[in-house]
């Protein structure tokens, strides 16, 4: 009866070591088929030399190690290699191990509410919730790449005085760019115009990857590289190609956050708009499935004109985690100096911009124009071109919520709850 074989994880896999007989067997990029319960993966196999060098005998090859077939061909192959060795045994210990592992899963663990309790914690607030997919999405031209870019910087140096009023993290986050769209000089140069617009900043640096398979697919080299660059965040750029497949399909979604879990990490991922770019209530392109299984989800809103070098953002969140309140939209500017090939960032509040206004809420809409003075109604009416039914209702909200209160026929803030 041959040993049991000594097992030690590797990223998505494992090596099966039978010491005795100077063999180990190294399985990796495990799956577990939803379908039929199958597992899959690669395996190659090793042997010591007689100078004790490990030498490849069988090299990487696709396998299915719940068939009965492909394990009675791998035993034929490796009997040629050494007849002497009991093949039948250790082929079934790998498979049988393998699959074993593979469908065990997480154990279980229990919560409970004694000890120290924290809350979910941010890599960047209110962007970035730690250990969440979290979205930002846009249309194809709204600069996501280079919000992405200054987001990665932020948490990295920190940024903790950045001019986006963001709450920085109180140490260095590893990030990782992951790359389905531009290409590694174009990240450059924007992150080089970052440095450039920066105060007392000499060196930016960002680990990048180009990526050209879906994600499902390069699941093992992307754990390797996260592994090796010690990342704890990964931005995904960007969430179509990355996904791979008909987007509107519910596999296409589900796959994607399936293989992202897999990775045990934190992601900032972009997203491209849903075709309706003139709804109020737009969402990720494709299957719904994309915004339902995202944690923290935020919309980017560009305004330009024509030839300017100045562009201001707007975010609005679109989809709070599960644990918070939808925060209240963000602003900046971006001053493009190209002569000197520099980029400066600028506080903005997107309540100055009539098409950012318009994709807010009615009551933030009404507590922007109540910051001014006092309004009766028909004022409200009147300045926020809409009827009165509307103006009343949310009034009458407001007031219970005691954000404002009416004195003389007109409404204002209470101080105390001012800006909330």
């Amino acid at each position: 009866m041959t040993d049991k074989p000594n097992v030690t994880d590797n990223i998505n896999g494992f090596t099966f070591s039978w010491p005795d007989y100077g063999i180990s067997i190294v399985a990796g990029r495990i799956q577990v088929h939803r379908t039929d319960g199958r597992v899959s993966g690669e395996i190659y196999v090793q042997a010591v030399n007689g100078s004790g060098n490990k030498i490849i005998i069988y090299p990487p090859t696709s396998y299915n190690f719940s068939a009965d077939r492909t394990r009675k061909e791998l035993t034929r192959s490796l009997i040629t290699k050494n007849p002497e060795l009991p093949w039948n045994e250790i082929v079934d210990q790998l498979c049988f191990g393998v699959q074993e592992r593979a469908r065990k899963g997480e154990p279980v663990i229990e919560l409970t509410t004694i000890g120290d309790v924290k809350p979910p914690e941010y890599f960047l607030y209110p962007l970035i919730v730690k250990n969440y997919p979290n979205v930002i999405f846009g249309d194809p031209s709204a600069s996501k790449s280079t919000l992405a870019v200054i987001l990665a910087q932020v948490v990295m140096l920190p940024w903790s005085d950045n001019p986006m009023g963001m709450t920085a993290p109180d140490h260095s986050i590893k990030v990782l760019y992951l790359d389905w769209e531009t290409d590694a000089d174009t990240i450059q140069w924007q992150t080089t115009m970052l440095q450039r617009g920066m105060v007392d900043t000499e060196i930016l640096f960002l680990q990048y990857r180009q990526c050209s398979q879906p994600l499902a697919q390069d699941i093992e080299q992307i754990k390797t590289h996260i592994a090796d660059t010690k990342a704890e965040l990964i931005i995904i750029d960007s969430l179509g190609l990355a996904a791979g497949g008909e987007l509107k399909e519910t596999q296409s979604a589900l796959g994607f956050y399936a293989a992202l879990r897999n990775l045990k990490t934190t992601s900032l991922i972009l997203a491209h708009n849903s075709k309706d770019r003139e709804s109020k209530t737009r969402s990720i392109f494709g299957s719904m499935f994309f915004t339902a299984q995202a944690r923290n989800v935020w919309e980017l809103r560009k305004d330009q004109d024509a030839e300017s070098d100045e562009l201001t953002i707007a975010l609005f969140h679109r989809k709070p985690p599960p644990f918070s309140k939808t925060h209240k939209p963000l602003g900046f500017k971006l001053l493009y100096n190209n002569e000197a090939g520099k980029m400066t960032i600028e506080h903005s509040d997107p309540k100055t911009i009539g098409e950012f206004l318009e994709q807010m809420g009615w009551k933030e809409r009404i507590i922007d124009a109540l910051k001014r003075e006092p309004l009766t109604n028909k004022e409200l009416c009147e300045l926020l071109q809409t009827n009165s039914a509307n103006i009343s209702s949310n009034l009458t909200r407001m007031e219970k919520k005691k954000l404002v209160s009416k004195v003389d026929n007109k409404w204002g803030l209470i101080e105390r709850k001012f800006g909330n």
